[in-house]
């Protein structure tokens, strides 16, 4: 028996979502590339929706999370959602849900990436415009470096 093309078309997006969780947006653009028809994708999306299958509020969050304890900054993560068809005031309410420090999400990249590259004075500005590129704001990164480096020397004269 064949399945109907609403059948075909959920079947396809459970199996999407079974692999991953993914927004509207990215469901969209991959059915998209395929022979069905919009009026059904959007039928089935929109029930997918209703039975909470598809939740863009939940995958920002999750996603804003999942960012932060990677030490991603806030403006990249915000970035990010946006970039994924997240709307700005889901995107917004995920980067400002969770409470981070920034001076400590630098100093977990420093340590991780670039402790190497602050013994040269011209290296050090290469890594202020590296964390900056990383969204962090001039001033944290400033704190961040400046504190680093206190404690290397701090730690230079035991």
């Amino acid at each position: 028996m064949a399945l109907s093309e609403y059948e075909r078309v959920r079947e396809r997006i459970l199996w999407y979502l079974d692999r991953a969780d993914r927004t509207e947006k990215e469901l969209r653009d991959r059915l998209s590339r395929s022979d069905f028809s919009k009026s059904v994708c959007d039928e089935v999306i929109e029930r997918l929706k209703e039975v909470g299958l598809i939740d863009d509020r939940r995958y920002a969050m999750r996603y804003a999370e999942r960012c932060m304890q990677s030490n991603i900054s806030r403006r990249q993560t915000y970035a990010k959602l946006l970039s994924k068809g997240i709307s700005r005031d889901i995107a917004n309410d995920a980067v400002n849900e969770n409470e981070v420090d920034e001076g400590a999400q630098i100093r977990a990249l420093i340590e991780k990436k670039y402790n190497t590259k602050l013994s040269d004075p011209q290296n050090t500005q290469k890594v202020y415009a590296a964390l900056i590129r990383k969204g962090f704001s001039y001033g944290a990164v400033r704190d961040a470096l400046k504190a680093y480096n206190e404690e290397l020397m701090y730690m230079g004269e035991d």
